[in-house]
């Protein structure tokens, strides 16, 4: 791949925007893979974003309180054996959940929505040979951040759990930094 790779499966709940909505929406990021299998490769000449985020629905009117945010699975293998991932620029992956501000206005008593990190696995998985070679940093957020409230309660957050491996056989080399987070904001 010559340009920048996207890869998505990011989750967004709806918003209420008027007293006629019932409440805010949840969103839950899905899960999103970017795999070489056996005896393949993938080559990503700029770099890639992979993501499964989950972003809670926002309040726009008073009396309901901010959707919860809850990550989803992002997955960056190289499993089967004589598998190949090269970059030559840096690999983002998120499953963060965000839970949304749970106020509309300052006499208001919503609650912010609760945020849940979900899980990221970067890995030279199953079988010999499997290499992942990033000539660049990798990032790695699977961080549960809470919607505030203004004049309510916080949301609760929980961070998720986020991965850098190499199995029997296999090696992972990282040219650059690395930032690995699964905190609860």
């Amino acid at each position: 791949i010559d340009g920048f790779a996207r890869v998505s499966a990011d989750g967004s709940g709806g918003a209420k925007l008027n007293a006629f909505d019932a409440a805010t929406g949840n969103g839950t990021g899905g899960s999103v893979l970017v795999q070489a299998q056996s005896n393949g490769q993938i080559t990503l000449d700029s770099g890639a974003a992979v993501t499964a985020n989950g972003f809670g629905g926002i309040n726009g009117v008073t009396g309901v309180d901010g959707g919860v945010g809850t990550g989803g699975l992002a997955q960056f293998l190289a499993n089967g054996g004589n598998a190949h991932i090269n970059s030559s620029n840096d690999i983002l992956l998120e499953a963060r959940g965000i839970g949304a501000p749970g106020f509309a206005c300052g006499l208001c008593s919503e609650d912010g929505g609760q945020g849940f990190g979900g899980t990221i696995d970067f890995n030279g998985a199953s079988g010999t040979g499997n290499t992942i070679d990033v000539t660049g940093n990798v990032f790695l957020n699977a961080s549960g951040i809470a919607g505030v409230g203004l004049t309510a309660a916080a949301g609760n957050a929980q961070g998720g759990t986020a991965s850098i491996g190499a199995g029997s056989g296999t090696v992972v080399t990282i040219n650059g930094n690395v930032s690995v987070a699964a905190d609860a904001v």
